[in-house]
């Protein structure tokens, strides 16, 4: 077994430990409410952060750029089960991709269309208790740069009623070398009423900043949250190790893999070292809530493509929860 860290985990990381996530984000909850007296304002401004990919975990990092690939990821399978898939048109652009419950059945799917410089994400969900209908859960559309690059993103989240709920925007920075180093983001709720009659109220900030501890390995990363309501501060603070040399070769998704409906995904060129573990630290004003560790370890198949993984989170307890998943892939003949 080859030891190496996949480039598809650092795309999708959210994915990855979903149910981690959500069981973190229970006690993160349950904690801020006893600080808050159950404030609901404040578990309303959670639940954005969490529900526009606030993990509390393992931050996405970027990936090693990808040239003259002739496979496709098609499919990624989780402890034997079917996770996800994904479709692309005649040129390998990413169309359509579709997540699977436990089940085996299709909970959430994305479409996406290019048209010039203006990729646009429609993301749309399972009606609860009903396998057969969907509703509208996202519209993404991001701008790209003259390299292909997203420099903003504008998003409508909608209700179970398919009205707008949230609207967010966003723009991303690049450095001199195309390597992503910062993300603003504004969110606005457009349908809870705040005891205020300041709209600003109804706002919430991020911002996250990555450093790089050379030219193209990434050291750092901080992320920032401010709620106008309550002045409330969140912070997370990750730091980076990598293996020495990168031996795969990462499947190519186009469109800077804007896959997500909880995207939080750096964007720009793609470093070439493979993430080993990353850990993260967070707080509430100032005070230090929760750490975590994630580490990783894979094997190739013959032609390099990352063929398995896994993936060990350890919690600020001790508690070690470990996934293993498949990639199946389609090559061109």
């Amino acid at each position: 077994m080859l030891l190496v860290t996949s480039p598809l985990f650092t795309l999708f990381p959210c994915i990855f430990f979903w149910p981690i996530t959500l069981h973190l984000q229970t006690q993160f909850f349950n904690k801020t409410n006893n600080q808050m007296k159950k404030s609901s304002h404040w578990m309303l401004f959670m639940l954005i952060s969490w529900v526009l990919g606030g993990c509390i975990k393992a931050e996405e990092v970027i990936n090693p750029d990808t040239t003259e690939n002739d496979c496709l990821l098609s499919a990624i399978n989780r402890n034997g089960d079917k996770s996800e898939d994904f479709a692309y048109d005649a040129s390998g652009n990413l169309t359509k991709h579709q997540r699977y419950d436990a089940s085996g059945e299709v909970y959430l799917f994305t479409n996406y269309e290019k048209a010039g410089n203006v990729v646009t994400l429609r993301a749309f969900k399972r009606t609860q208790g009903n396998t057969q209908e969907f509703r509208k859960n996202q519209v993404k559309e991001f701008v790209l740069n003259e390299e292909g690059y997203p420099i903003s993103e504008k998003t409508i989240i909608y209700d179970d009623n398919e009205t707008p709920f949230f609207d967010v925007k966003s723009s991303f920075q690049y450095n001199k070398d195309g390597y992503f180093i910062e993300m603003t983001r504004e969110i606005t709720l457009l349908q809870v009423s705040i005891s205020t009659d300041n709209p600003e109220n109804r706002k919430l900030f991020i911002t996250k900043t990555y450093s790089y501890q050379d030219d193209n390995t990434l050291a750092s990363a901080y992320r920032k949250r401010t709620n106008n309501y309550d002045n409330k501060v969140v912070e997370n603070n990750y730091k980076y190790e990598f293996y020495a040399q990168d031996n795969s070769k990462p499947f190519p998704i186009n469109y800077n893999m804007l896959v997500d409906e909880f995207n939080h995904y750096p964007f720009g060129k793609r470093q070439s070292k493979l993430l080993k573990q990353a850990t993260g630290v967070y707080t509430i004003d100032g005070v230090k809530y929760q750490t975590s560790i994630s580490d990783y370890s894979f094997q190739l198949d013959e032609q390099g493509y990352l063929a398995k993984m896994k993936q060990s989170f350890t919690d600020e307890e001790g508690k070690t929860t470990t996934q293993n998943y498949d990639y199946v892939k389609n090559c061109v003949e």
